[in-house]
């Protein structure tokens, strides 16, 4: 600002010479009281511009606090993800061969697992239809005594009675043939009787029988 009232104060005496001639009869000239003037009031605009504007206060900080710092405005490096995962150790490690690898994967796959075990149920389920095939074995024995009273003579009674005692045993196999559809059977019977009647010239004795039988379908389908 003082440059620039030196420059003009230093122009001021110039301005009472008269101006160029811009037409043919146009001349302007400048007063000394008007360029006086002129100063007067540039002059205060800028001294009261200069001196019009009172600084604010700088901000006090506490002696012991410390000096101001520009923040840090770094992004902190953040952590890389565990590499651990769960039912994995890492710390027991068994090498494998892609044959041995295929060989446990297909071990442990609960699919063909499942598939096993419908086999199973198959195989299970053929032997059970195969079971009507199997022999049935039977066996019976029994002891019978049995007192009949009889009024004549002729009838062999002894006090007016007649007693049979008799112990009887069979045993037999049954079933179905695989071969045409036949089934078969076999029985054999074994008893002793004794008998108190006086008319039996046979005491005790041992009748037995065997029977033997298989049937086939001819006329099937």
């Amino acid at each position: 600002m003082i440059v620039r009232m030196k420059n003009m104060l230093r122009l001021a005496p110039n301005m009472h010479k008269p101006a160029r001639k811009q037409g043919r009869n146009s001349q302007r000239r400048v007063t000394p009281l008007l360029t006086l003037g002129l100063v007067h009031c540039i002059m205060l605009f800028c001294f009261s511009t200069a001196f019009g504007q009172t600084p604010s206060p700088l901000p006090t900080l506490p002696p012991d606090a410390p000096a101001p710092t520009q923040p840090n405005f770094a992004v902190p490096v953040r952590p890389a993800p565990s590499a651990e995962r769960v039912g994995v150790a890492t710390d027991n490690q068994l090498p494998l061969t892609l044959e041995q690898a295929i060989e446990m994967a297909l071990a442990n796959n609960n699919d063909i697992d499942a598939s096993r075990n419908d086999s199973q149920i198959s195989d299970f389920s053929l032997t059970g239809a195969r079971g009507v095939y199997d022999p049935i074995l039977v066996s019976e024995n029994y002891y019978e005594s049995l007192t009949t009273p009889t009024a004549s003579a002729i009838g062999g009674a002894v006090n007016g009675a007649v007693t049979l005692k008799r112990f009887l045993g069979s045993a037999g196999v049954s079933g179905f043939s695989p071969y045409y559809g036949g089934n078969y059977s076999a029985l054999f019977n074994a008893s002793r009787t004794t008998t108190s009647n006086t008319n039996s010239f046979l005491n005790p004795q041992f009748p037995s029988s065997l029977a033997l039988a298989f049937t086939q379908p001819l006329w099937r389908n």
